[in-house]
């Protein structure tokens, strides 16, 4: 019963060391753009000292890595994958809300447990849900299912080998790492270089920083890119903020970034805080820029909110410019009021985004008015 597609199985243990010959997961998960998940047969070591670790694999492989990402329809499904057959036992999903105003931040993220959740089928390539995924909720943000899995090649076994390697302080507050990944499957020849630092400033805020490029030969066109983040974020009790800036060429990745975070770069901030007990106040500011194009947005928001028992408000102010390459500005700046009131099973809401100015140009922010209604009919059914 050794998880092993080969005869062969071998695993040592020892205090916090560890090494094995079989079916392995690469766990070069710590970091975001130099991340690195796949599943193969072949050889795997950690080890994780008090201030020096390092996570190191090596395979030889004929399996290429596939990045499905499939929008919700408000059915289970049938979903079909892009290639087939795929890997037994290869693949990861999850599902992604993103923002309905910018695609490339993804508002929550929840993985699924196969069996649990969903059924697949290896051979034909098809995914059934347990439940029906919606292509929106309720604030009308869309849902995709992101699928990540490996696939066959007509090519033989190739060599895939990297590791991650860090070296921490000794009370654990600053962490430095370094990641290579050398792929060298057929058809999809690539490499990763990746440097990241992590400082735990205080226990209430933690800086991150993160640098990576790759370099690809897909179908035998070179591709090559680099990316950079850093981001700092503060938890109190009272106030959460959080500021990045963070970039993604065009041309980098080993298909693990969402299409809708390659080729920009971004600079925001944003900040959470109680005021009272029933009072709170959000705000963001943000700079965004398509690297092809050079068309940029600017956007600023503001809410206040009012939460006592089963009643809530709000009152919000948003200012939004998209500046485009040939001179055309487009402009909103609305005012927002919301209310919201539960009676029982029943919630009722509105809201309106009414201009400020004479008109609301920028078509990912209109005027609008909003009146919704959700009954919860039974203990697992809503109508919304």
């Amino acid at each position: 019963e050794a998880p092993s597609q080969r005869k062969l199985y071998v695993k040592l243990e020892r205090n916090q060391f560890n090494a094995l010959f079989g079916d392995l997961d690469t766990g070069l998960s710590v970091t975001d753009l130099s991340r690195y998940e796949r599943r193969f047969n072949g050889f795997k070591s950690e080890y994780r000292g008090d201030t020096l670790g390092y996570t190191v694999f090596a395979a030889e492989s004929d399996q290429a890595f596939r990045r499905d990402e499939l929008r919700g329809d408000g059915t289970s499904g049938l979903y079909r994958l892009s290639n087939a057959p795929i890997i037994a036992n290869s693949e990861s999903v999850r599902i992604e809300v993103r923002d309905r105003f910018d695609s490339g931040v993804v508002l929550s993220e929840t993985k699924l447990n196969r069996f649990l959740d969903y059924n697949i089928d290896t051979l034909e390539g098809t995914i059934f849900f347990k439940k029906p995924v919606p292509s929106r909720d309720t604030s009308f943000n869309p849902v995709f299912i992101v699928i990540e899995y490996e696939s066959a090649t007509t090519g033989g076994d190739e060599l895939v080998a990297g590791g991650r390697v860090s070296a921490a302080s000794a009370d654990d507050s600053v962490e430095l790492g370094v990641t290579y990944v050398d792929d060298r499957t057929a058809g999809a020849e690539s490499d990763l270089t990746g440097v990241d630092v992590r400082w735990q400033v205080n226990p209430q805020t933690l800086l991150k920083a993160e640098y990576a490029e790759t370099n690809s030969i897909i179908g035998g066109v070179a591709q090559d890119g680099s990316a950079h983040s850093i981001e700092l974020e503060h938890n109190s009790e009272k106030v959460d903020v959080r500021a990045y800036i963070r970039e993604v060429d065009e041309g980098f990745g080993l298909g693990y970034q969402s299409a809708a975070d390659k080729g920009f770069r971004r600079l925001a901030v944003e900040a959470r805080g109680r005021i009272s007990e029933h009072f709170s106040l959000d705000g963001e500011a943000g700079w965004q820029q398509n690297l092809a194009t050079e068309d940029i947005r600017n956007l600023a928001r503001a809410q206040l909110r009012y939460e006592r028992n089963s009643f809530s408000t709000s009152l919000g102010l948003t200012h939004a410019e998209d500046k485009f390459e040939d001179g055309e500005n487009r402009n909103s700046d609305l005012v927002e009021v919301g209310v919201s009131q539960q009676f029982g099973k029943l919630r009722l809401r509105a809201s309106s985004m009414s201009e400020l100015s004479d008109d609301t140009e920028n078509t990912d922010f209109p005027s609008r008015f909003v009146v919704g209604a959700d009954y919860n009919v039974l203990q697992d059914v809503n109508l919304v």
